[in-house]
């Protein structure tokens, strides 16, 4: 079945999968029995020649119809690298075409296997094969456990995202969300990535004393005053290289305080609040039981709540409270706006 993507983008995904069940002639209930006998459904005429041939019930590709730039009146139909396919279980499976950009001669391909599969099961959803389909080449299966409160748009942003994921990797710029995959996967080293504007990570954590948590705060406000935010990874090393630090080995903390609790440290020491800030604890399994690794993002501000300031500074490895500090991020770096450029501040905004 071909749809014009304007047509279906925000249409319901539960509706459209109730139509599409109607219009096969098989009912909930049928969907229900066959899922419980771990068989397909019954049909019969064509219908029954399609099980017997496909795994799904309707294929859904998508289109879009662009003007040709050489003749404005020519319309040319373009295949998306998305498509929908309701499958005999009664649920929807996105498929994605990845042409040539997986599985490339490099042998660490595989790897990446792992962080997208977690990728995946971040969205709620789950990749069930990856590699070389008969028909379609280089594919994508991922299954839609449900798809209550989605929109068919939504099912195809997933495609299309994942696309993009895949890319990224093959290219070695992954972004903050193949960060996280890769780090509950297991498969950090896997990435090659290296600190940088908007990357840093601890090996250890900080330390629950007035120093510890003004150094926490001077961490995550580097990135507050930044523009693009970034992300601080307690728990994992790096190792210097030609290149940089690369973030290279999982060391679990064993020891970790609240997510709860971290947020609270941050509001003692940093003002204004961040918006959006996320803390997350990560579950890590070693030999050795389970640890944790601490991930706060923090996402770019707005510019009114610039510069953040952190209450108390470390002079000469004391601490001064009455002091203010402004940090930001360069590079892997880090760096204090001096006086000069605080006082600037100060009097830009009073211009204004």
């Amino acid at each position: 079945m071909l749809v014009f993507r304007e047509i279906v983008e925000h249409a319901s995904a539960t509706s459209l999968r109730r139509a599409l069940l109607q219009g096969v002639g098989i009912g909930e209930a049928d969907i229900e029995e066959s899922n419980r006998q771990r068989r397909p459904p019954v049909a019969s005429g064509w219908e029954a020649v399609k099980e017997a041939l496909y795994p799904w019930l309707v294929a859904i590709d998508f289109a879009d119809v662009r003007e040709e730039d050489r003749d404005p009146d020519a319309e040319i139909v373009f295949m998306e690298p998305v498509s929908l396919r309701l499958m005999k279980s009664g649920k929807f499976q996105v498929q994605v075409l990845l042409g040539q950009v997986f599985f490339s001669s490099k042998p660490t391909s595989r790897s990446y296997l792992p962080i997208l599969r977690e990728w995946v099961i971040r969205r709620n959803a789950r990749l069930v094969f990856l590699g070389f389909d008969e028909v379609d080449g280089l594919v994508a299966q991922i299954d839609i456990p449900s798809c209550k409160g989605m929109s068919v748009g939504s099912l195809r942003k997933l495609g299309l995202d994942f696309l993009s994921a895949v890319r990224l990797l093959e290219t070695g710029h992954p972004d903050a969300e193949l960060l996280l995959a890769a780090l509950a996967a297991g498969e950090i080293d896997s990435l090659h990535q290296y600190e940088n504007l908007w990357v840093e990570v601890k090996e250890r954590d900080y330390p629950q004393s007035a120093k510890g948590k003004i150094e926490f705060g001077q961490d995550v406000t580097r990135f507050a005053n930044a523009e693009r935010g970034g992300i601080l990874i307690l728990g994992v090393g790096e190792k210097k290289d030609g290149r940089g630090s690369r973030i290279k080995k999982i060391h679990p903390i064993w020891k970790s305080v609240s997510e709860d609790k971290r947020r609270k440290i941050l509001d003692s020491v940093v003002y204004p609040p961040i918006e959006g800030l996320r803390v997350r604890n990560l579950e890590i399994e070693d030999r050795r039981g389970t640890g944790t690794i601490v991930v706060i993002e923090v996402p770019p501000q707005r510019e009114q709540l610039k510069p953040f300031l952190v209450h108390g500074v470390i002079l000469g490895g004391e601490i001064e409270g009455s002091f203010i500090g402004i940090v930001r991020r360069r590079g892997e770096d880090s760096i204090v706006v001096n006086i000069a450029e605080i006082h600037s501040m100060i009097t830009r905004g009073r211009a204004r």
